[in-house]
């Protein structure tokens, strides 16, 4: 009996975000000790710009991926959805990295924004 990630698509969603959430609730609530975690200056100063470059390039992935399965292109879809969760991954792991040696970064802007739009 061969197991295959289609015939499992909601018990594989509910493991993937409880494992992500678990990961995010961990380095925000400083479970993961600082000391265990290299730190590399640049690296932590540079990771909100590329998980900036990481979400756009998610969101093409994502879009192309919706593109070629409309159009029966199956394998484009397939590759599209693999790099999608490659760059997701690629995005929480040096979030993680970021807020598990940084913390939480307060938002900065106006009051306003913060209430209706960043929230």
């Amino acid at each position: 009996m061969q197991l295959r990630a289609r015939d499992r698509v909601r018990e594989l969603t509910v493991v993937l975000s409880v494992v992500s959430l678990a990961l995010v609730f961990s380095a925000v609530g400083g479970v993961v000790p600082t000391a265990a975690v290299p730190r590399v200056a640049p690296l932590v100063a540079a990771v909100p710009h590329v998980n900036a470059v990481v979400s756009v390039a998610a969101i093409c992935t994502i879009t192309y991926g919706v593109h070629s399965v409309r159009r029966g292109r199956v394998a484009s879809h397939r590759r599209a959805m693999l790099a999608s969760l490659v760059l997701f991954v690629t995005f929480l792991v040096l979030y993680l990295y970021r807020v598990s040696l940084e913390g939480p970064t307060p938002f900065p802007g106006p009051d306003p924004v913060y209430r209706f739009v960043y929230l």
